[in-house]
């Protein structure tokens, strides 16, 4: 009766590391945003703002480069110098698909931004309504 009573505990205590274990896994789809995100990504046009503009390397004569490294860290360059490093958290909505990028520390200006992330484009969008959406390429 007793090794009974110890393979059901036992047996019992399997079950919440498998069941814990599985939640800790996370959205699949989180972790494969994650994984896309990161590396580097090349400026490419930054549009909106009050007037409504459209920027680019040729009409500022900026460079920008983000650099994710790893699952919460990032670094913006400016015209090859370091201009901010952050850390940053991920959020997912059910509103739809939505996803949002919130930095420790602002970046553009911004403590959070929309985030869409594909193979070779990213795109951040401010969420102001004066705010710009920015496009970036690998």
């Amino acid at each position: 009766m007793r090794g009974g009573t110890v393979r059901n505990a036992v047996n019992g205590v399997m079950t919440i590391l498998v069941v814990v274990g599985a939640m800790a896994c996370g959205d699949p789809v989180a972790l494969a945003t994650v994984e896309l995100l990161e590396g580097s990504w090349t400026w490419v046009e930054s549009s909106g703002g009050i007037a409504g503009e459209t920027r680019t390397p040729e009409s500022t004569g900026e460079t920008m480069t983000l650099r994710f490294l790893g699952a919460d860290s990032v670094e913006l360059t400016r015209n090859g110098v370091l201009a901010g490093a952050t850390t940053y958290q991920i959020f997912f909505y059910d509103d739809g698909g939505s996803t949002e990028i919130e930095y420790a520390q602002p970046l553009f200006g911004f403590a959070s931004q929309g985030l869409y992330v594909g193979e070779a484009e990213l795109i951040l969008r401010d969420g102001c309504c004066d705010g710009f959406v920015y496009e970036w390429r690998r």
